[in-house]
């Protein structure tokens, strides 16, 4: 009975050492490349959404915008990679021909994604007192508050060689990017609100923001992005990558960097990485699981 207890608790000990001791992952999943100069066949984990018919094909369901309630007919599913980020895609329409188009997260049965179209490219907006870019700023805010937790999200700022937030070249058409932090770290979950002057919200995307909200605890994967090991098993996998190319002129800079949650409920950081060979230049994204 001991000896049967003693090799139980081996077993034990040695399973969560393995697990423990496990060194993260790099998938290839994403690369823009012209030259040739990768040696695989392509991407080893696919990441993109899928569109299918799925359940019955007659349902319909309600959107709130704006305090009205519009009824869309279902259209397809969204089968995202992403962890509970599956929704079902609906379309309203009336008989002036305005539409809306919106998806309903199966988890959580609320929208995460929602499109406003007029006839004739908005012609009709055209008599309507435009709002300032502040006012436009104040609607986005409040509409991630009416959807998610405002508090958890930052405004991403345009980079120094984009059209900046209030730019008149934008033509009063105003794109508010909101980024979950967790920490320091982005994530994934990025909602994008789009305010017309002459209009109001024209349209609101935050559908994978319910991968992340799904869990509290990441602290695996930020500690596996703050680790200077991550640092090592990039190059490595970069390296194997573009086994071809002379390693002296090889380099790599991390354009971004996110959390992610997969479909399976793994999690993982995925790196938008340029990569450069002498005059030869490509972007790949790598994905570290954890």
């Amino acid at each position: 009975m001991k000896r049967t207890l003693s090799i139980l608790l081996l077993l034990v000990f040695c399973f969560a050492f393995c697990s423990c001791s496990a060194k993260p992952r790099i998938l290839l999943t994403g690369l823009s490349e012209s030259g040739g100069l990768i040696s695989v066949g392509g991407p080893e984990m696919d990441l993109q959404y899928d569109f299918r018919e799925i359940g019955n094909k007659n349902r319909t369901h309600d959107i709130t915008i704006d305090g009205k309630i519009y009824t869309g007919k279902y259209v397809n599913t969204c089968v995202s990679p992403f962890y509970k980020c599956d929704a079902d895609v609906y379309e309203y329409r009336d008989e002036e021909g305005s539409s809306i188009r919106f998806w309903i997260n199966n988890a959580s049965d609320e929208p995460v994604l929602y499109t406003i179209g007029y006839p004739e490219d908005l012609s009709l907006l055209q008599d309507r007192e435009p709002k300032s870019f502040d006012e436009c700023y104040q609607l986005a805010l409040d509409e991630l508050g009416k959807r998610l937790n405002a508090e958890e999200y930052v405004l991403r700022l345009p980079a120094d060689d984009e059209m900046p937030l209030n730019d008149e070249r934008r033509r009063g058409v105003y794109e508010f990017i909101f980024v979950k932090m967790i920490g320091s770290a982005e994530t994934n979950a990025i909602v994008a609100i789009t305010v017309i002057e002459h209009f109001g919200i024209f349209n609101f995307s935050a559908k994978e923001a319910p991968s992340i909200d799904c869990s509290k605890d990441h602290s695996k994967v930020t500690e596996a992005m703050n680790d200077p090991n991550t640092q090592t098993l990039l190059n490595e996998k970069i390296e194997a990558l573009y086994s071809e190319c002379d390693p002296d002129k090889l380099s790599w800079t991390v354009i971004n960097q996110t959390i992610v949650k997969l479909r399976s409920g793994k999690e993982g950081v995925q790196y938008d990485i340029l990569v450069s060979s002498g005059n030869h230049e490509s972007y790949i994204s790598l994905l570290m699981l954890v």
